[in-house]
């Protein structure tokens, strides 16, 4: 087990890192870390049980997952600041809080992947965070399924929400979304479960 306080895999100033196929398990302060102006790229990783976060974006950090699995972490993806992010054909999931935490002046694709079983809500844009939010599935999470708030821009298309415990998507604050081609189905909470709608 790692110890309670470490990091798996810390990235900072300018480093570049290309993980393919690892298993980042059980750290504390993160699975994997990137800082300042760091770049990472996975494929095919497992990246679980962190007590804080799974993958962690700050500064002008960039990373790219691509069919991996982040799964039992505190929060699965968090990025803030400036970071920016992809992740694709991935699961996230069983997370005891947030599935992915879009912050700050954060920029971020998140396209055909899995966002299930989480502990709180799905997917959060706040702050300034800008996302594209493309064809995944948001389902069975303890909140909302996704949630778009304060000053944050979204375009969200081509989802399937449905059976969250609060709604399929919530927006607040001065958000501003481009909703297209979404089917929206009413959560546990709602007590109207098999009701849908395609916005």
């Amino acid at each position: 087990e790692a110890a309670e306080d470490t990091v798996g895999i810390q990235c900072m100033e300018s480093a570049r890192a290309r993980l393919c196929q690892c298993g980042l398990r059980g750290h504390a302060g993160g699975n994997l870390v990137l800082q300042d102006s760091a770049e990472a790229r996975a494929t095919e990783c497992a990246v679980a049980e962190s007590a804080w976060a799974g993958v962690v974006l700050q500064g002008g950090s960039q990373a790219a997952l691509r069919r991996c699995a982040v799964v039992g972490n505190n929060t699965g993806l968090l990025a803030m600041e400036d970071a920016a992010w992809c992740a694709e054909s991935s699961a996230f999931q069983d997370s005891r809080g947030v599935g992915v935490m879009a912050a700050g002046a954060s920029r971020g694709t998140f396209s055909h992947n899995n966002c299930v079983g989480n502990g709180g809500v799905g997917l959060v844009a706040r702050g300034a965070a800008e996302v594209a939010v493309l064809h995944n599935r948001v389902s069975g999470n303890a909140g909302d399924g996704m949630v778009v708030d304060d000053s944050s821009r979204a375009v969200i298309a081509g989802n399937c929400s449905y059976d969250n415990a609060g709604g399929a998507l919530h927006l607040g604050g001065t958000c501003h979304a481009d909703l297209v081609g979404n089917v929206l189905g009413s959560g546990t909470g709602a007590g109207t479960a098999g009701v849908a709608s395609r916005i």
